[in-house]
């Protein structure tokens, strides 16, 4: 496929359309704001609306659910940035009601406490790419800054749980009632966390009160996560265990943090790891446009159950390869010309 990414992003973005999504599930809102980031930075409306005819059911789904658990992991983003394309009141209602539900849910230490099926209500590391970003384009578009403040606090809650001082990275989930995280720095969870955390930063004003400390808490979860990449740009399953498997999907995280970071001026000589980050990105997307990732969903304590995931192709692959090919193309387009 050579270097011609805006290919690499059409096949990616075909993938995103066949996939059996399971709907009220984890990760697939990746898939469905990295469609729409992809559309953003080809000019592809075929990609726009093969997001939206995606989504064009969740509206409905959102609002009938008066007396079950509102999805927290539904894709506020992508619905918001529907809207705004559209003009679509529904998109933006949908969001608003899952916004205000993490808002105002059960937390423990400012951060929204998780009930997944089949385990006690947790923190989990990857609401740090759902929450702050959500949040703070709803605050954007609707001009309610008690949501700014919420995706703040919420971050920071998220970070104080997760965030081990001792190195610097994150740790899978936290469980209040052990009062302990499990102790594992999964590699793509510290991805959620550095995307997420850059993606937030775009949206928070430096006038904002808690700026200064999202900015250090980025910073210090960046430069712990570069001392740790491998040779050829990729990164360990388990982020301080050599021994667990390489996952192409931190690459691909890692790269569209650093891109967009380097965009906004937050990660200065960083050009070499994101380069590398972006070979070993690019050189394992398929010519069909797969990208096949380990398929770990479930927190566990036991590392070793880190190591057995199978790999596959899934939302998460896809929604993460799509951010950072999309990145790299606004990259190029920003670079001088020689």
């Amino acid at each position: 496929m050579g270097d011609d990414v805006t290919a690499a992003i059409k096949a990616a973005a075909q993938w995103c359309g066949q996939l059996e999504y399971r709907r009220w599930f984890w990760g697939e809102a990746l898939a469905f704001d990295a469609l729409v980031a992809a559309a953003d930075a080809t000019g592809d409306g075929q990609l726009r609306t093969t997001a939206e005819s995606l989504l064009q059911g969740w509206p409905a789904e959102i609002a009938s659910r008066a007396a079950q658990p509102i999805d927290v992991y539904a894709p506020i983003r992508a619905l918001v940035r529907l809207h705004q394309g559209t003009g679509r009141a529904d998109y933006l209602g949908a969001a608003v009601k899952v916004a205000r539900h993490i808002a105002l849910g059960p937390a423990t230490k400012g951060a929204f406490l998780h009930q997944l099926k089949g385990y006690p209500p947790m923190v989990f590391v990857d609401f740090i790419y759902y929450v702050g970003p959500s949040l703070g384009l709803l605050s954007q578009v609707t001009g309610e800054t008690a949501l700014l403040d919420t995706a703040v606090s919420q971050t920071l809650g998220h970070l104080d749980c997760l965030q081990d001082p001792a190195d610097d990275l994150v740790r899978h989930v936290y469980d209040p009632a052990r009062g302990e995280t499990n102790g594992v720095p999964w590699g793509r969870g510290n991805g959620w966390a550095l995307l997420g955390l850059v993606d937030t930063l775009e949206i928070v004003p430096a006038s904002h009160r808690g700026r200064g400390l999202l900015e250090q808490r980025f910073r210090r979860l960046l430069g712990a996560c570069l001392e740790r990449q491998a040779a050829g740009g990729l990164w360990h399953t388990i982020l301080d265990d050599p021994a667990s498997p390489l996952e192409y999907s931190i690459s691909a995280f890692f790269y569209a943090a650093l891109a967009k970071a380097q965009r906004l001026g937050l990660a200065a000589g960083t050009n070499e790891p994101a380069a590398s980050a972006w070979r070993a990105t690019f050189d394992h997307i398929r010519p069909d446009g797969g990208f096949p990732i380990s398929m770990t969903e479930w927190p566990d304590w036991d590392p070793q159950a880190y190591y057995r995931r199978p790999v596959g192709i899934n939302a998460w692959g896809q929604g993460c390869f799509l951010r950072a090919a999309s990145e790299r193309l606004a990259g190029e387009r920003l670079a001088p010309a020689s």
